[in-house]
């Protein structure tokens, strides 16, 4: 019986010490193991790219599923899902994790979270869901989301992308920091501090700032490790290597992370 139910070869293998000619051995759908471009292996089947890359599949944190603009708002929760798994196949993403907002029904909930389930059943790339925390959530209702499959917890310290998600306050933050550390999963955070957002759609650099700094006080305060996203460019400035830095220097670990997305965010993770 082969040991392998496929070996893919190809002289450009994209892994985590750089690109190497290779042969990625496959078992019941999971990489097993990597070997040498030429290894003898006994497999079902068997491909040979040549120069083509084989890469990894993306693992994309934060996919909105929804209609599209332009496209009829009865849209079925199913066709949306259909749509975003042959987007995100097309881009190589094989595993992506639905935030909670502006999904309709809003992931707040275990209902909301099981029709969502339902709807992505079946679907080719692998689907997660974010569970949805807001100023009004209860501990107990973070503690039903992670049983019912939630992967991590999200939140925002501004506008949730729906009125069933508004933004979290100072001690909300730190309730799903403390919670999510408790149920050792993740807390994404999307990191603009509401309190200085300007008027008209203005969003001024000290809004990241504000909020990477109540993101740290969280961590400090709840024991977490933190891994925070932020817009490209605006890292690398005086305004947030501060708290990036005393961050550091206390008992959280926080990581940047440039992204070019138009929200940023953070996740934050028991140490």
């Amino acid at each position: 019986m082969p040991k392998f139910d496929l070996i893919v070869r190809s002289r450009r293998v994209v892994t985590a010490d750089g690109v190497v000619a290779g042969t990625v051995a496959v078992t019941e759908g999971r990489v097993h193991s990597v070997h040498g471009y030429g290894a003898t292996l006994d497999a079902r089947q068997e491909t040979d790219l040549g120069a083509v890359a084989l890469l990894p599949g993306c693992v994309d944190v934060d996919v909105v599923v929804q209609p599209p603009a332009g496209q009829p708002p009865e849209l079925s929760l199913r066709e949306c899902y259909t749509r975003a798994a042959r987007s995100a196949l097309r881009g190589g993403v094989t595993t992506f994790a639905v935030a909670p907002a502006p999904a309709r029904p809003a992931i707040t909930d275990s209902a909301a979270l099981w029709r969502h389930h339902a709807a992505a059943s079946g679907i080719a790339p692998n689907v997660v869901f974010l569970g949805g925390f807001h100023r009004d959530s209860a501990r107990a209702g973070l503690a039903e989301l992670r049983s019912s499959g939630a992967v991590a917890f999200w939140c925002s310290l501004s506008d949730g992308g729906t009125p069933d998600l508004p933004a979290t306050g100072r001690d909300g933050l730190r309730t799903a920091a403390a919670e999510a550390a408790g149920h050792d999963t993740a807390l994404l955070v999307h990191t603009e501090d509401a309190g200085e957002l300007g008027v008209a759609g203005e969003r001024p650099t000290r809004a990241e700032r504000r909020g990477l700094e109540r993101v740290v006080a969280a961590a400090r305060a709840s024991g977490a490790r933190t891994r925070n996203p932020v817009h490209r460019g605006r890292v690398r400035g005086a305004r947030h290597r501060g708290p990036l830095t005393r961050c550091h220097r206390g008992r959280a670990h926080l990581s940047a992370l440039p992204v070019s997305a138009s929200r940023a965010g953070s996740s934050l993770r028991r140490r």
